[in-house]
């Protein structure tokens, strides 16, 4: 008898399940950047702000452009549109959030978060469920929100 698979059993799972799937890793990550460095919550707040804002992008990339399929071509595009926002956390680090210079922890925080994103795209089926979109978005934001939120704690 075939055992189902993780992506099987995600996929016909609700759409929270789903979801959780994809972030649960990143939260405990998270709790792991609280309770090693603590004292310096800017690192949690740029890892954060770099896992939901990739996620954002890639499920509404993956929702839009791939809806009902799973072309052979979507790893790569979700892999690029996930480099891209790496580049996009370079360039915000260099210009807007430069205090006084470009700060690679930083730079790499935000970049393991978007890493991170990408990898939890990437094993969900594409084309989304309207309330697997609903909990992606939510999570998302709640992670854009807490990024901002530790990156400017003092």
């Amino acid at each position: 008898m075939d055992q189902p698979t993780c992506q099987t059993d995600a996929a016909s799972g609700n759409p929270f399940r789903e979801m959780a799937f994809a972030c649960v890793p990143a939260l405990v990550l998270a709790i792991a950047f609280l309770a090693l460095a603590g004292h310096r919550k800017d690192y949690l707040g740029h890892y954060a702000a770099g896992f939901g804002a990739t996620l954002a992008a890639l499920l509404v990339t993956d929702w839009t452009a791939f809806a009902g399929e799973r072309p052979r071509g979507r790893p790569l595009v979700l892999v690029a549109l996930c480099l891209a926002c790496v580049g996009g956390g370079a360039f915000l680090e260099a210009t807007i959030f430069r205090l006084a210079v470009f700060d690679e922890v930083d730079f790499f925080n935000q970049s393991l978060g978007a890493a991170l994103a990408g990898l939890a795209v990437l094993r969900l089926p594409g084309g989304q469920r309207p309330g697997t979109r609903l909990a992606g978005l939510s999570a998302a934001g709640l992670f854009v929100i807490a990024g901002v939120w530790f990156a400017f704690a003092r």
